[in-house]
């Protein structure tokens, strides 16, 4: 069999013959279209993804969620999630000080809503954010101009990054199954997440709380978010992660 990852891949191996072929869609794809290309070029970009994976033997989703959405564009997948290796059960659990830290990480997609979180935490003084992985020159400037703020771009060692934060925090408008929120899970570090489908399946699969979640792009909501976060036996949050 072979097994294609990306656009490229889905397009070369959708025309072979005599073998059997996988991809797995990891996005909500006509969506994710759209952020990337604008309404137009990916309104045509996506429904022609969509024609391409229809062609293959086996489609998987990376997620219920994904799944869900795949099925109301009129194609059955498998199931097959998205996984991580985790850090040891043992490690050291989160050391809370006065003031908070949070970590997010952000791509070239928009989808990921960086802006929205630079504009709550510029109020929040006793709150830092930092962000990683890919900014917009516009997100960058804007980061530029919050002492509480700062961008430290792409990092080899994420586990250990997450690991020395308080919370992590996603603002996504729309995912797959992020591997970011499982890592920091894995290493215990509570999460602050978007009410997107996807951050819901998440904390769905622990029966004790890890973390919660915010009605999309509505500041007031975030912030009660963070009260509960900030507020709660943080120790029990952090073993809670782990154990997930």
């Amino acid at each position: 069999f072979v097994q294609s990852y990306g656009f490229r891949s889905d397009i070369v191996c959708s025309r072979l013959s005599r073998v059997q072929t996988i991809t797995t869609v990891r996005n909500t794809l006509l969506l994710n279209w759209k952020m990337m290309k604008g309404a137009l070029f990916g309104y045509v970009l996506g429904n022609f993804h969509l024609k391409v994976i229809k062609r293959f033997d086996n489609v998987f989703s990376c997620s219920k969620s994904i799944q869900e959405y795949m099925n109301g564009l009129g194609l059955d997948t498998e199931l097959n999630l998205n996984s991580i290796e985790c850090a040891s059960k043992n490690s050291l659990l989160i050391n809370f000080q006065e003031k908070t830290t949070f970590v997010t990480v952000s791509s070239s997609i928009r989808g990921k809503n960086v802006d929205f979180l630079v504009d709550v935490f510029k109020d929040l003084i006793n709150c830092e954010l930092i962000v990683l992985g890919s900014c917009s020159e516009a997100d960058l400037r804007e980061i530029a101009k919050h002492p509480n703020i700062s961008y430290e771009g792409k990092v080899d060692n994420v586990l250990d990054y997450f690991s020395k934060f308080d919370v992590f925090v996603s603002a996504s408008s729309h995912e797959g199954m992020p591997n970011a929120v499982l890592e920091a899970l894995s290493v215990g570090t509570p999460v602050l997440l978007s009410d997107i489908p996807s951050h819901e399946e998440i904390l769905g699969y622990s029966g004790l709380p890890v973390g919660t979640t915010f009605t999309l792009n509505n500041k007031r909501s975030f912030l009660e978010g963070l009260n509960y976060i900030v507020s709660f036996n943080r120790e029990y949050l952090s073993r809670n992660a782990i154990a997930l």
